[in-house]
């Protein structure tokens, strides 16, 4: 479970000292457990549909998440025009591809009702005027880590944005990462029982291009900036993610989408305050979430707690890839491979998959371990991606 997740139920799990600016030890309690419903959901002047997640929080030793089925979701504009949203898997809902659309200078607000009956809405938010990116720079270094005693090897990202033309300007940044990755091992052979089927010699169906994949996935981690405390409206060379050498990340080839949302004050507000709290390796002793309940509330009982935000804002993005230098050490686990032959070739056993040694000899690994589509991703490789 991410660290967000983590920081949600202890929120609910709590007792709060309100005390602004210190860091106090928190005691959880045995009080009685009640769901609070969690909104994230985001509109920008980049081209729909836009999705907006409905879910429920657990109790803090239950790591299931608990999507809010069978809501009623709309987004609506200040210029009159509404949508409502399709729920198109638990908890997730979405506008159609030719629905309501983000304009810079126009006003949204997310209105939903559970299935329960309960009603919530958000204020209206005015889409600010677009800061773009500047660049995406990428250093490779090694960042101090406590499981590493001499560092550990990775690329540290950077950004910086173009000058704006307006002096107070607020940013959210998300990160979408993709790399290029391989199973742990090569398939080379298959016992079916009574023979040993080589691939590329023999029929072994099913298991071709599993070797290398590509996986997408959103990074959890929150990045926030302003310009309203700079003499010059420009961020530069701001830290942002850091991917280290101890997953399959930077293997072979990794890339970062950069997205710079441009929102209100309020907005950064928020996002700036959960960037904190998720920065500390102790939420337990991190500075209190005060002001962490978000711009969602419930029209006839105001003072319900509700946690996430809907989050409007203008949108530019940029991407970059990365090649990991060569002899650079990784630090994770392989599968384990089984040597013993009266183990392996037993009839009843099959299939089983082999791997032929430097040494001539046979070694057994499982399934996952030759298929790379077994980590989540794809042997397809995305449209975008673009090739050493």
């Amino acid at each position: 479970m991410n660290k967000l997740n983590r920081l949600l139920k202890f929120l609910i799990n709590s007792i709060f000292i309100i005390t602004i600016g210190c860091k106090e030890e928190i005691v959880l309690t045995n009080q009685n457990y009640s769901s609070v419903l969690v909104v994230d959901g985001l509109i920008s002047n980049e081209k729909g549909p836009y999705t907006v997640k409905l879910s429920f929080t657990s109790p803090l030793n239950d790591y299931s998440i608990t999507p809010a089925t069978n809501c009623l979701v709309t987004i609506s504009d200040n210029k009159g025009n509404t949508e409502t949203l399709s729920e198109t898997m638990p908890g997730y809902y979405t506008t159609s591809a030719t629905g309501i659309q983000g304009k810079i200078g126009n006003s949204y607000k997310l209105t939903l009702e559970t299935s329960d009956g309960n009603k919530y809405e958000s204020e209206f938010q005015e889409i600010k005027g677009l800061v773009e990116i500047d660049t995406i720079n990428a250093e490779f270094t090694k960042k101090e880590h406590l499981d590493y005693p001499f560092g550990l090897p990775g690329y540290q990202f950077y950004v910086s944005t173009k000058i704006a033309s307006n002096p107070n300007n607020y940013f959210l940044w998300i990160i979408e990462e993709t790399y290029q990755y391989t199973a742990d091992y090569k398939l080379d052979a298959i016992w079916d029982g009574t023979n040993i089927l080589i691939e590329g010699a023999d029929t072994i169906s099913g298991y071709e291009n599993l070797y290398r994949c590509w996986k997408t996935q959103k990074a959890s981690n929150i990045f926030t900036g302003k310009t309203s405390n700079l003499v010059i409206p420009q961020i530069k060379n701001k830290p942002i993610l850091f991917v280290g050498t101890n997953s399959k990340k930077l293997q072979e080839r990794y890339s970062l989408l950069l997205k710079q949302c441009t929102v209100s004050f309020n907005a950064y507000l928020y996002w700036n305050s959960l960037e904190g709290i998720l920065e500390q390796e102790n939420i337990l002793t991190t500075t209190q979430p005060y002001n962490l309940i978000g711009n969602i509330y419930n029209i006839n009982n105001p003072n319900e707690t509700v946690f996430g935000y809907f989050t409007v804002g203008s949108m530019s993005q940029k991407r970059i890839y990365v090649n990991t230098p060569t002899d650079v050490p990784f630090y994770y686990d392989l599968c384990y491979l089984t040597y013993d032959y009266a183990e392996i070739f037993k009839p009843l056993k099959a299939p089983v998959f082999l791997i032929l040694l430097e040494n001539g000899f046979w070694a057994e690994v499982k399934e996952p371990c030759i298929d790379c589509t077994s980590n989540g991703g794809s042997n397809e490789k995305p449209d975008f991606w673009v090739d050493y």
